[in-house]
Parts: C-alpha cells; sequence; structure tokens
C-alpha cells in the first residue's frame, strides 16, 4: 500500500489533496499522453460504420488474418481513386479516405502484432 493511501481519510484536506495527486496522475497518464480530443468524432464514427460492414460481410476481426501487403494494396486503391476525385465508395458507402485510415490501421496492428 502507497504511503498517500494509508494516511487517506484523515481530513477532508488531506483527502482533497491526494484526490488532486491522483488526478494529475490520471491527466499525465491519459489525456496528456493520448489527446483523443483531438479526433474527429465523425470520422470515427465512419470508420466504424467501415468495420461493422466489414464484419457483416466477411467475419468480425478477420482483417486481423489478412497479409499486410493485401491492406497495402487495399489502401492504395481506395487512395487512388480518392485522387481521381471518386470520393465515396460505391460498395460501401464510405469516403475512400476513410477505408485507407481503416487499412493504415490493419497494417499498423499487423507490424505490432504479426511482425509484418
Amino acid at each position: 500500500m502507497k504511503r498517500y493511501e494509508m494516511i487517506k481519510g484523515r481530513n477532508n484536506i488531506t483527502d482533497l489533496f491526494f484526490n488532486l495527486l491522483r488526478m494529475k496522475e490520471w491527466l499525465k497518464d491519459s489525456v496528456w499522453k493520448a489527446a483523443l480530443q483531438y479526433i474527429d468524432p465523425d470520422m470515427l464514427l465512419e470508420l466504424g460504420q467501415l468495420l461493422r460492414k466489414w464484419a457483416e460481410k466477411y467475419e468480425p476481426w478477420s482483417w486481423r488474418n489478412i497479409d499486410t501487403e493485401l491492406h497495402y494494396a487495399s489502401a492504395m486503391r481506395h487512395l487512388l481513386k480518392w485522387r481521381k476525385w471518386e470520393l465515396i465508395d460505391d460498395e460501401t458507402d464510405i469516403h475512400h479516405l476513410i477505408a485507407v485510415i481503416a487499412n493504415c490501421m490493419f497494417i499498423l496492428y499487423n507490424e505490432k502484432n504479426n511482425g509484418n
């Protein structure tokens, strides 16, 4: 047990002080390291929609078993379609750049977990 946990509860000022210490640690560990407030929520919702459609068409989480090269090829196809001003994918009805983000996420997952 940490020292500040042992003396917690002695009085309101002590409680306040140690609660502030815990809050500071929480802020340091969460908010400041991963600034999630800067991620566009609409983009995350579209990404979630795309992943739902993927799970319905294939199997949930099946993208984990696909080779990185296939994810790369898919990301490039979507990027090139976007570059040619085709903004929305006909099959999913979602922006091509969302598919690029999804494929990059898949590639990062493979890199971290599968080493390829």
